[in-house]
C-alpha cells in the first residue's frame, strides 16, 4: 500500500463502481429503510491504496444515496466516515475499531442532526436511522477487513516476503465476524418475518371490510334498487364494520359519494395518480406511495402512504365504487418501536463485542508477544552474557513452543561460546602473525639499509678509487702518447658509472632523505629520480608539511608511492605522473595518478607481485588502500592512513 501515489485508474474504478453498486443494489429492510454495502468497496480501497483514494471513492459512491432517498445529508455522513479512518488507520490499523468510533463520536451525531433537525422526522424515526446506519457502517467495515485479510494472507502465500498476519487480528475478526453476522443475520431474518406478517395481516383486513361492504351494499341495492336516498341510512351499518384506522367510501353511479365513514383520506393527501406511487401487495389491494419530495426522507412519505382496495357494484341504478383504505403510518410505528428495541440490543451487543473481542484478542496473543520478544532478544541476550527468564502458559501449544526456544536457546548459547573462544584464538593467531609480519619486515628493512650502507660506504669507495686510480693512469699514459691510454679512459668512464648506478642502488635501498629532511623532501627526491632515470613527467603536490609518527608508516607509505610510479611507467606507459598529499580529518592521503593506458578489466583476477606488495605494506600500517580506473584513462591509487591511530600504535 501506498499512500502517497493514486492507484492505478482501473482498479480504482472498479471499486469504485462496486461501492456505487453495493449502495444502489440495497438489501431494503422495512418501509424502505435500507441497508447499503458500498462501504465494504471504500474500505478495502482504503487498506490497498490509503486516504484519498478512500475519500473520492466514498464522495463517488455516496451519491447514490441522493438517488435513492433524495437528500445530501447521507453523502456528507458516508465521506466524513472515511476521512475520519483514514486519518487514522496507519497507525492502529484496525478498521472496525476505527469506525465504531466515528459513529460513536461523529457519526451518530450527525445522523441524528440531519434527520430530526433537518428534515424534521419524528424521535423514533430518528432514532432507528440513527442505530441502522451505524450499525450498517461497522457491518461493512468488518466485512472489508475481513476481505483484506483474506487479500493478505493470499498474498502472503504467493510471496513470503509479504507481511504475514498477526494471530491478535485473527481472532478479533473472527469474534467480532462470528457475533455481528450472526446477530445481524437474526435480526433480518425476524425484521422480515414481522414485516410479512404485518403487511398480510393489514392487506386482510382491507380486503376483508372491502368484501363485508361489498356484500352489504349488495343486499341493500337489491332490496331497494330505485331508492338510492336511502343508502344514508346505511352510515351507521358500515361504521360498525370500520376496523380502527380504516375509511369506508362508496361513491354512487352518478359520482356523488354516498357513504364515508372516517376521515383517514381526508387526513391524508389526495390520491391522485401523480402525487402517488402505486406498489401491488395481494387480493387486489395496492399501496400508495407519496412521490419523492426534496427534503422529505423515504420514512416521511411511508408515513403518509396507505393501503387501499378499490372494487365496483353493477346493479340496475349502474357502478357503485366501494373504496377502502387504511394509513401505513400505525404499522411503520409499531415496526419501528419494535425494531428500535431490537436494534438497541444488537447494537449494544456489537459495543460489549468489540470491547470483548479486543480484550480477548490481546489476552490471547500476549503470550505469544512475549515469546515473541524474548526469541528476538536471545542474539543479545547470548551476546551479552545474560540468562533468559523464560514465562510459562497454561496454553499447551504455546509452552511446547516455549521449551523448544528454550532448548535452541541453550544450543545457540553452548554453540556461540565455543565460537568466540575460537574467534579470541584466531584474533591471537591473527595478532601472532601480525607482530612477526613486522618483524619480517622490519628485519627486512634493516637489512636494506645494511645493505644500503654496505653498497654506498663499502663498493661505493672502492669503484670511486677504481674509477681515480684509473684516471691517474690514462693521465700518465697520455703523458707518453700510449696508445692504451684510450681504454684507460673508458675503464675511468665505466667506473664512474658503476659508482652512480652504485649510489642511485644504495639510495633506492635507504632513502636517506627520510632520515635527514623528511617524508616530503623523500617523496619530491623520489619522483625527480623516476623523472630523469625515465625521461617522463613525475612530480610531486603537497599541501602542508605533516610529520608522520613513526618511521614505519614514512617507509611503507614511501614503498607504496615507489611500487605506483614504477607500475605507472612501465606497465601503464604513463607520460605523466603525480603524487598528492593531503591531511583530511586526521587522516594523512597520498593519491598517484597517472594517465598511461590504466588497469585491464580482469585486473582484479590477476595476481601482481607489485600490487600485492602494496597491499600488503598498507595493511602493515592500517591503511586504506583503494586502485580505481579514471574515466577517460590511466590509474589512481589512493592510500589513507589514520594519523590517530597509528600514533597510539607508535606510542605502544
Amino acid at each position: 500500500m501506498n499512500n502517497a501515489n493514486f492507484p492505478p485508474i482501473l482498479p480504482f474504478l472498479i471499486f469504485t463502481a462496486a461501492a456505487f453498486a453495493g449502495n444502489y443494489f440495497k438489501l431494503p429492510l422495512f418501509f424502505n429503510v435500507d441497508f447499503l454495502f458500498g462501504g465494504i468497496a471504500v474500505m478495502l480501497v482504503l487498506c490497498l491504496y490509503g486516504k484519498w483514494p478512500a475519500v473520492t471513492a466514498a464522495l463517488i459512491s455516496s451519491g447514490c444515496t441522493y438517488i435513492l432517498w433524495n437528500h445530501p445529508y447521507a453523502i456528507v455522513i458516508f465521506t466524513a466516515e472515511a476521512v475520519f479512518v483514514s486519518l487514522f488507520y496507519k497507525k492502529t490499523g484496525n478498521i472496525v475499531i476505527l469506525d465504531t468510533l466515528y459513529w460513536l463520536l461523529i457519526g451518530m451525531p450527525l445522523v441524528w442532526l440531519f434527520y430530526f433537525h433537518v428534515l424534521g422526522m419524528d424521535n423514533s424515526g430518528a432514532f432507528l436511522i440513527v442505530l441502522k446506519q451505524s450499525i450498517n457502517g461497522i457491518f461493512n467495515a468488518l466485512t472489508a477487513g475481513i476481505v483484506y485479510k483474506g487479500i493478505r494472507l493470499y498474498r502472503h502465500r504467493k510471496n513470503k516476503d509479504y507481511r504475514p498476519l498477526t494471530f491478535q487480528n485473527i481472532i478479533f475478526y473472527a469474534l467480532t465476524g462470528l457475533v455481528l453476522f450472526s446477530s445481524l443475520t437474526f435480526w433480518v431474518i425476524e425484521i422480515e418475518r414481522h414485516k410479512y406478517e404485518n403487511e398480510k395481516i393489514a392487506v386482510q383486513r382491507v380486503a376483508q371490510i372491502s368484501a363485508n361492504i361489498r356484500s352489504l351494499l349488495h343486499k341493500f341495492t337489491d332490496e331497494h334498487p330505485h331508492k338510492r336516498e336511502a343508502l344514508q341510512g346505511m352510515q351507521d351499518i358500515i361504521s360498525a364494520l370500520k376496523e380502527k384506522y380504516a375509511t369506508i367510501t362508496v361513491t354512487a353511479p352518478d359520482g356523488n359519494i354516498v357513504i364515508d365513514a372516517g376521515d383517514g383520506l381526508k387526513k391524508m393527501d389526495a390520491p391522485g395518480k401523480d402525487n402517488y406511487d402505486k406498489r401491488l401487495l395481494e387480493a387486489g389491494v395496492f399501496q400508495l406511495i407519496p412521490k419523492p419530495e426534496k427534503g422529505k426522507s423515504i420514512m416521511q412519505r411511508w408515513n403518509r402512504s396507505f393501503y387501499m382496495k378499490q372494487e365496483s357494484l353493477m346493479s340496475a341504478a349502474g357502478t357503485w365504487t366501494v373504496i377502502v383504505g387504511m394509513p401505513v403510518a400505525p404499522q411503520v410505528h409499531e415496526m419501528t418501536s419494535e425494531t428500535i428495541k431490537t436494534l438497541s440490543i444488537v447494537w449494544a451487543l456489537v459495543m460489549i463485542c468489540i470491547a470483548l473481542s479486543t480484550l480477548i484478542s490481546r489476552m490471547m496473543s500476549r503470550p505469544l508477544q512475549s515469546l515473541q520478544n524474548l526469541a528476538a532478544d536471545i542474539p543479545t541476550g547470548i551476546a551479552d552474557g545474560k540468562k533468559t527468564e523464560w514465562t510459562e502458559s497454561s496454553i499447551s501449544e504455546v509452552s511446547n513452543l516455549t521449551q523448544a526456544f528454550r532448548k535452541t536457546a541453550a544450543l545457540l548459547s553452548e554453540k556461540f561460546t565455543e565460537l568466540k573462544e575460537a574467534n579470541a584464538a584466531l584474533k591471537r593467531e591473527i595478532e601472532r602473525r601480525r607482530r612477526v609480519e613486522k618483524l619480517v619486515q622490519h628485519i627486512g628493512e634493516r637489512e636494506k639499509q645494511k645493505l644500503g650502507q654496505d653498497l654506498h660506504d663499502g663498493l661505493g669507495q672502492i669503484l670511486t678509487g677504481i674509477a681515480f686510480r684509473s684516471n691517474a693512469l690514462e693521465q700518465k699514459l697520455s703523458e707518453k702518447a700510449l696508445p692504451e691510454a684510450q681504454d684507460a679512459a673508458t675503464i675511468t668512464g665505466l667506473a664512474g658509472q658503476a659508482t652512480a648506478y652504485t649510489k642511485d642502488l644504495a639510495k633506492m635501498l635507504v632513502p636517506m632523505e627520510l632520515f635527514e629532511n623528511g617524508f616530503h623532501a623523500a617523496l619530491d627526491q623520489l619522483c625527480t629520480d623516476a623523472a630523469k632515470r625515465f625521461g617522463v613527467s613525475c612530480y610531486v603536490k603537497c599541501g602542508d608539511s605533516t610529520l608522520l609518527p613513526d618511521y614505519e608508516t614514512a617507509g611503507n607509505l614511501y614503498r607504496i608511492a615507489q611500487e605506483a610510479i614504477t607500475n605507472a611507467i612501465k606497465h601503464g606507459q604513463a607520460g605523466e605522473v603525480e603524487v598528492e598529499l593531503t591531511v583530511k580529518d586526521a587522516n594523512i592521503i597520498m593519491i598517484v595518478r597517472d594517465n598511461g593506458s590504466g588497469l585491464q578489466k580482469d585486473w582484479q583476477d590477476k595476481k601482481g607481485l607489485g600490487l600485492r606488495i602494496m597491499k600488503q605494506r598498507a595493511k602493515m600500517i592500517g591503511a586504506e588502500l583503494n586502485i580505481n580506473r579514471l574515466k577517460d584513462k590511466g590509474t589512481e591509487i589512493v592510500c589513507k592512513v589514520d594519523l590517530s591511530a597509528r600514533q597510539e600504535t607508535a606510542d605502544e
